[in-house]
């Protein structure tokens, strides 16, 4: 059992509050590390982005604290893609399982991993068309970088599918691409499609 789990008032983060000195810190942001700031003996903290109000003087005084940042750049990048478009899919995670963020400012990431015996619930299930794309998965939401196992809800459900139906389109034309579908003459596309 985790040990935020054991303390609830404890901060979900605690894990990382290893603080680093700045010379670590000067080190990770040249490579692209997200560092987080903060006062000392405070836990107040901010990340470092481009227009952040600290200077080199204030780096090495000694009145501030760094650490890794839990705010990855994939982060980053969702938030910016997120204003586009309610639900996508980002990736497959190391497992092979697919991922697809959905909403807006304060998304959530749902992962779904096959099992071919699972079904969509009853209520879901008068849908015939979600379930041709969604059954045989179990439904999970990224919470601090663990997986919840969930029940979709009549809510999500057509967002998930509009995104895993996007993205097999789009793996099937690449297909298609691939074998030459589209530099063929029109009247022979019905063979290869």
């Amino acid at each position: 059992m985790s040990t935020a789990a054991q303390h609830p008032n404890q901060d979900p983060f605690e894990a990382f509050n290893q603080t680093i000195s700045p010379a670590q810190m000067l080190e990770s942001l040249s490579k692209g590390i997200g560092i987080e700031y903060a006062e000392v003996d405070t836990k107040d903290w901010t990340f470092i982005e481009k227009n952040c109000p600290i200077s080199i003087a204030d780096i090495f005084s000694g009145c501030l604290k760094f650490r890794f940042s839990m705010k990855t750049y994939e982060t980053q990048k969702h938030k910016e893609k997120s204003s586009k478009y309610f639900c996508e899919y980002l990736n497959n995670d190391g497992d092979g399982n697919e991922r697809y963020r959905v909403g807006f400012e304060n998304y959530s990431v749902y992962v779904l991993k096959r099992n071919p015996n699972s079904k969509l619930p009853m209520g879901l299930s008068k849908y015939v068309t979600w379930g041709t794309q969604l059954n045989g998965f179990d439904f999970y939401i990224e919470r601090n970088g663990q997986l919840v196992a969930i029940t979709p809800s009549e809510k999500v459900t057509p967002y998930l599918y509009k995104a895993r139906q996007a993205k097999e389109l789009v793996r099937r034309t690449k297909y298609l691409d691939e074998k030459g579908f589209f530099k063929t003459d029109p009247k022979q596309r019905k063979i290869l499609g």
